[in-house]
């Protein structure tokens, strides 16, 4: 057979609890990934239509004045001056900054095209090469660079006003700043999980702590668990460790009576049997007495030792016709009530079946025999028993009626005590009968009483649910 796989509470929780984080943050940083780039890209898509529309607005509407500054433009273009931006890179400048001047030096360019295409100023060198283009934006190849251009048409001056940028540095500055907060996050999913890892095994302490309070606990101590304060969730197991701890008490001390009962009860028979042996060995009729009663002593306390009220949820049970029970008691007790010519009498109003219960058929024999016993014991010699059983709705009664000198209201209190015995304390017996009787009554979840007979005597009545 495989050991089943112990596992961590603890672990479990943190792994799960890390992992889904990890998972969700992973989820998360896909997520913030495509709406930067997307955002970045509308962003840069912006520029260009307001770097298009600026120089629409700073360019003059008189051709000639047109002319004029398309080719002051171009000369600026084609001349080295000072206000190069290039100049910038032999300055000592961050990597930011780098890229920056970068971006603009490089990755932006300004093209304005007559309405069939000719090239009247282009700041990129590549610019000889365009052909014809049409309004909004269009992806283009210039000397195996990729350029995102947005073109508009100035109806006016007859022009195409062009603004461009270099899709690769676009693309990379996009990434960028995408993955620009990805240290943080690393830091903040960091943090979370330690914080996390602290509060699952704060929150775990009362457990291990209640798990150190049991180990180190004596075997002999069942005093109640004191509830944790912050954890309301233990509370549940420990009512029922508390419950089983009351049990085991209950169960030890009830072992601890029968152990002290049994020896207190055994050394009567026992000195009986030793001064009989020893004073006149040829009396062997009260020796086979101090035996019997010493047998139907032990027999007796073992059937009580094995009886358990709290066990009742766990015993097994059948169907169980109780006037067949009771008639093979009553032959079982034939000769006792013969010595004492006594008759025994089992009155059945109705079938097998209708008196039939659910029940375990042995102790419901134990119970029989105890209490029709009794009475054969009890009953004045001659007299006559009654076995009465009858349906009571969805119980059944049991009657067992006898005739002799019966119980005072004193004595029907004790005579479920152990080892009480009440009337002729000469007759054979150890008073547990009728403990016996009650345990199983107590097992079946059944009910007893004792009432006077009419005519003298004693009746028990039981009820027993079908």
């Amino acid at each position: 057979m495989l050991k089943a796989k112990v596992y961590s509470i603890q672990t479990y929780i943190l792994y799960w609890t890390l992992a889904l984080i990890c998972l969700g943050g992973f989820a998360s940083l896909l997520s913030a990934v495509y709406m930067a780039q997307h955002e970045t890209e509308e962003v840069f898509d912006a520029g260009l239509i307001q770097a298009s529309s600026l120089i629409d607005t700073l360019l003059p509407h008189e051709q000639d004045d047109l002319q004029e500054v398309l080719s002051g433009w171009t000369r600026e273009q084609q001349a080295d001056h000072s206000g190069d931006l290039s100049q910038y890179f032999d300055q000592d400048l961050d990597h930011e900054e780098e890229e920056s001047v970068e971006y603009f030096a490089d990755g932006l360019g300004v093209i304005i095209q007559n309405r069939e295409g000719e090239v009247l100023f282009s700041s990129l060198e590549q610019g000889a090469g365009l052909s014809a283009p049409v309004s909004g934006f269009q992806d283009i190849e210039l000397e195996d660079d990729a350029w995102r251009v947005f073109s508009i048409f100035d109806e006016q001056r007859q022009l195409w006003i062009r603004s461009a940028q270099n899709i690769p540095l676009r693309s990379y500055l996009s990434l960028e700043i995408s993955f620009s907060f990805i240290p943080a996050l690393t830091v903040a999913a960091v943090l979370l999980c330690l914080a996390i890892y602290l509060v699952v095994r704060k929150g775990m302490e009362p457990l291990v702590k209640l798990s150190n309070e049991l180990s180190e606990r004596d075997p002999d101590n069942l005093t109640p668990l004191a509830k944790p304060d912050l954890a309301a969730e233990l509370n549940a197991p420990i009512d029922a460790l508390n419950s089983m701890f009351a049990k085991v008490e209950v169960m030890l001390e009830r072992e601890r009576r029968f152990t002290d009962d049994a020896a207190h009860e055994l050394r009567t028979p026992l000195a009986a049997l030793r001064m009989f042996i020893n004073t006149d060995t040829s009396n062997e009729t009260q020796l086979n007495e101090g035996v019997a009663r010493m047998e139907r002593l032990i027999n007796q306390l073992l059937e009580l030792a094995r009886l358990n009220p709290q066990n009742a949820t766990g015993m097994k049970t059948e169907a169980v016709a109780l006037p067949a029970v009771a008639g093979d008691v009553i032959a079982d007790l034939y000769p006792q009530a013969l010595s004492r010519r006594m008759d025994v009498e089992l009155k059945c109003s109705a079938s097998d079946a209708e008196l039939s219960m659910q029940g375990q058929p042995v102790l419901l024999g134990i119970l029989l025999r105890n209490l029709i016993e009794n009475a054969i014991r009890y009953s004045n010699e001659g007299d006559s028993i009654q076995v009465e059983i009858e349906p009571a709705g969805q119980q059944l009664q049991v009657r067992v009626i006898d005739h002799g000198a019966g119980l005072s209201d004193e004595q029907k209190a004790q005579v479920f005590e152990r080892f009480y015995r009440a009337g002729n304390k000469h007759l054979p017996g150890a008073g547990l009968g009728m403990t016996i009787v009650k345990t199983i009554v107590e097992l079946h979840q059944g009910r007893y009483e004792l009432s006077d007979t009419p005519e003298g005597g004693l009746t028990v009545q039981i009820t027993l649910p079908v």
